[in-house]
């Protein structure tokens, strides 16, 4: 099914039964963001085997260059990494005029993850979409890259 979080630009196909919400971005979050960006929104979803989390980013910058895309989305894989397990490995690699490529590999709960994504920007509008599963899953690992490569602006 496609998917559009609220009226922005950004566009995805999810499976069915995968129907992100609206996250609440705590406070101190916003205020650390609101440096670089304007209000950000948070999306997630989680069907069991697969966990896909949008953040929408509006840039204080008219445009974004694509190594400054690049720096946010190292940035940003750094943080969840951080969050997730130290030990985490991440590339973030630009793909394109305004696309960077993420993938990251951690383990929580001595399970290994993957995590696959892409960070795009339009104009001012930047998006980071992310989607996490197991890494023995060849199936959801499948799923998640239509998702990650299916996402537009």
């Amino acid at each position: 099914m496609k998917y559009n979080p609220g009226d922005l630009h950004l566009s995805l196909e999810l499976p069915d039964g995968l129907d992100p919400f609206e996250v609440p971005i705590p406070d101190y979050v916003q205020n650390e963001l609101k440096r670089d960006y304007g209000q950000a929104k948070s999306y997630a979803g989680n069907n069991g085997f697969l966990s896909v989390d949008l953040l929408y980013l509006p840039s204080n910058k008219p445009s974004v260059s694509p190594l400054e895309l690049k720096g946010a989305a190292g940035r940003f894989m750094k943080l969840i990494s951080l969050a997730l397990d130290p030990k985490a490995t991440y590339v973030a690699e630009i793909s394109g005029k305004s696309k960077v490529s993420l993938k990251a590999s951690y383990t929580m709960a001595d399970e290994p993850y993957e995590l696959l994504g892409t960070m795009q920007s339009r104009g001012k509008e930047i998006w980071l979409v992310t989607a996490v599963f197991r890494k023995s899953d060849e199936t959801t690992r499948k799923t998640a890259l239509r998702i990650v490569n299916s996402a537009t602006l």
